[in-house]
């Protein structure tokens, strides 16, 4: 995959996401807005996306600090 269109995904995904109060999104009206859902959020806006079919697998770490973080991984 080319790398360019993967940072514009995850930039597009940022934007959507900067400067707001997650408990006020819809995605996380019914479950809390935990880093572990964070990451599973940001994976199925991905997964989305038109990915090439030679990604085999998809994994999303979000870091909540230096020690803490949160991963969602699954095969496509």
């Amino acid at each position: 995959m080319n790398i360019n269109v993967l940072k514009d995904y995850l930039n597009e995904i940022i934007e959507k996401y900067r400067d707001q109060i997650l408990n006020q999104k819809q995605v996380f009206s019914k479950k809390q807005p935990s880093v572990e859902n964070f990451s599973m959020e940001i994976w199925k806006e991905i997964y989305s996306k038109k990915l090439p079919n030679r990604i085999q697998e998809l994994e999303v770490k979000v870091k909540e600090d230096s020690k803490s973080y949160a991963s969602f991984h699954k095969e496509v």
